[in-house]
Order: structure tokens, then C-alpha cells, then sequence
């Protein structure tokens, strides 16, 4: 009877994991998706404006609002992306992640004195997603109004020529190796075609290259390789090719096994079938084990 009470337990749990591997696999409906945002609000990401000559003194800015933030930021850096001899600043805001998810409208003070923003944004109809920070924001006046659109890199259907050293102020605000698509290797894509080249991330085959001088030939201060918690100082040299390469390297490697695992289709994963395989084989794994020990336990009774 102890036998048999011992295999009833060893079965017992056998059941019980099957059990936990369902709560597994079935979606729990309490969970919600997070975005980037919740991540922090110590993490910003970077976006860059495109004044062309409008308010050149004056001080640009974003304003966001969602449930319990009602904040702005206003432009920090100033980069010079012309090549040559040539002149053409544009500012950079760095945002809290928290605008993720947020209504937003671009705002400008008329000096950095000013205290109150002048309004002065297109109608924005959707919240900030995202990756919207990976694109140039241009500012066009209509007329001689004061209120003016806004539009992305490609609203004209040109390329925009970047001298290569100028990109160290866009990839400082990206991390190697998180997957944030505003400050992660995910954002690459954009990045890419926002900044360097035509094309997609690892084909450089026909690609129209937007950049004057080597990447490979200006350095790039970063964290140590393999320092996932980017903490401390960025103290060390790399180049902006190395950062270029590295981000596309992760988004690729990603890519690749994300392939792997949809090659059995979205709705496989998530359908009833694939939950049973699994149940079905943590049970055979456990009966299997249950029976093995039972067995060599009935052998040394015997003996």
C-alpha cells in the first residue's frame, strides 16, 4: 500500500505540473502590455527638430500630457549636420521616456528667458508612439502665420547629405542592446534611413548613402562592451561605424530568432494545440520519471 500511496503522490505531482505549465501558457488576462515608458523616467529619448531658419533664436520644445503628466522639454543640444563649410544647426530635445503613450505638441519660447511657450505645432492626432522620435522633424510656415506643420525627412522626397561626425549626437542617445524601438537597437531601421543610407538593416547592396566621410574615422564614447545595466560613465572608444554595426548586429540576431519562432505561425503558439503539446509532454516527462523511480525503488524491495 506505501507503494502505491508513493506513486499516487509522485503522480500527484506529475498532474501538478501539468497544471503549472497550462498557468503558463495561458495568457492571464490581469497583465498589462507595457511600453518603453514604464521603464522609467530617468531613461529620455532623443528628438531632433529641423528649424529652417524659423525662430532661430528661440528655444523649441515639446509639450505632453496623459493621465497624471503634464510636462514639457525644451531643446538642450545643438548639432551642426551640414557638410562642407555649411551651417545648419538642428536641436535636439531629450524627452522622458513617460511621453510614450502621450498627446504631444511642439511648442517654442521666444528666447531661453521666456517663461510662457508660444504654441506653435501641427494638430497632432495621434498619442507619441514608439520610434516617432527616429525620424527629423521639419518646421514649415504656411503663409506668414505664426502657427505652422510639421513634417518628417522625406516630405519633400529628398535626402538629406549628413556629415558622418555629426551622427555621434544621434547614436549617444541609443542604447547597443536594448530593444527599445526610441532608444534601442530596434530603432536601427529607422536610424538607417532617417540618417545614413537607403535600404534595410545588413544589405548595404544599391544603397544611396546620405553621409559625407567615413564613420569608421570619428570616435564614439560608449559603455564597455556587455555592460547591459549602463551605469557609470561611458569610458569607452569606439567609432560611430562600430555603434552602426553593433545595433544592427542586435536587431538582425533578433530578427533572426524571432523568425525561428513564428515559422509555426502566431496562431499555432497561441492556439489550444500548442498548449496541449505542452501539457502533454511535461506529463509524460513526469509519468516517465514517476514510473523509472517507482520501478528502481520495487527493485532494491525485491533484492
Amino acid at each position: 500500500m506505501k507503494k502505491l500511496e508513493k506513486l499516487g503522490l509522485l503522480l500527484t505531482s506529475a498532474v501538478f505540473m501539468s497544471a503549472l505549465a497550462v498557468s503558463m501558457a495561458l495568457p492571464n488576462q490581469n497583465v498589462v502590455e507595457t511600453n518603453a515608458a514604464d521603464r522609467g523616467t530617468s531613461q529620455t529619448l532623443r528628438v531632433w527638430i529641423d528649424r529652417q531658419g524659423h525662430w532661430e533664436n528661440g528655444v523649441y520644445g515639446i509639450h505632453y500630457w496623459g493621465e497624471g503628466i503634464d510636462s514639457y522639454a525644451y531643446a538642450s543640444k545643438y548639432t551642426n549636420f551640414a557638410t562642407g563649410d555649411g551651417s545648419e544647426y538642428l536641436a535636439a530635445i531629450d524627452v522622458p521616456t513617460e511621453i510614450i503613450g502621450c498627446n504631444y505638441q511642439f511648442v517654442v519660447k521666444e528666447n531661453a528667458e521666456a517663461t510662457t511657450p508660444v504654441v506653435w505645432a501641427r494638430d497632432v492626432d495621434e498619442p507619441f508612439a514608439d520610434g516617432t522620435n527616429n525620424q527629423i522633424w521639419y518646421v514649415w510656415y504656411e503663409g506668414e502665420q505664426m502657427t505652422g506643420s510639421w513634417g518628417t525627412r522625406d516630405t519633400d522626397g529628398t535626402y538629406r547629405r549628413t556629415k558622418a561626425a555629426a551622427l555621434h549626437d544621434v547614436f549617444e542617445a541609443y542604447y547597443t542592446c536594448d530593444p527599445s524601438a526610441s532608444y534601442g537597437y530596434y530603432a536601427i531601421p529607422q536610424l538607417i534611413n532617417t540618417w545614413i543610407r537607403s535600404g534595410v538593416p545588413g544589405d548595404e547592396t544599391d544603397a544611396i548613402w546620405y553621409i559625407e566621410g567615413m564613420m569608421s574615422d570619428n570616435p564614439f564614447t560608449d559603455y564597455a562592451s556587455g555592460d547591459t545595466a549602463y551605469e557609470g560613465e561611458k569610458d569607452t572608444t569606439y567609432t560611430i561605424q562600430d555603434k552602426y554595426e553593433a545595433m544592427t548586429e542586435q536587431y538582425l540576431l533578433h530578427q533572426e530568432a524571432g523568425a525561428k519562432l513564428s515559422a509555426f505561425g502566431d496562431d499555432f503558439i497561441s492556439s489550444p494545440s500548442f498548449i496541449v503539446i505542452i501539457v502533454a509532454s511535461v506529463v509524460t516527462v513526469a509519468s516517465v520519471t514517476a514510473l523509472v523511480y517507482f520501478g528502481k525503488r520495487q527493485k532494491k524491495v525485491n533484492n
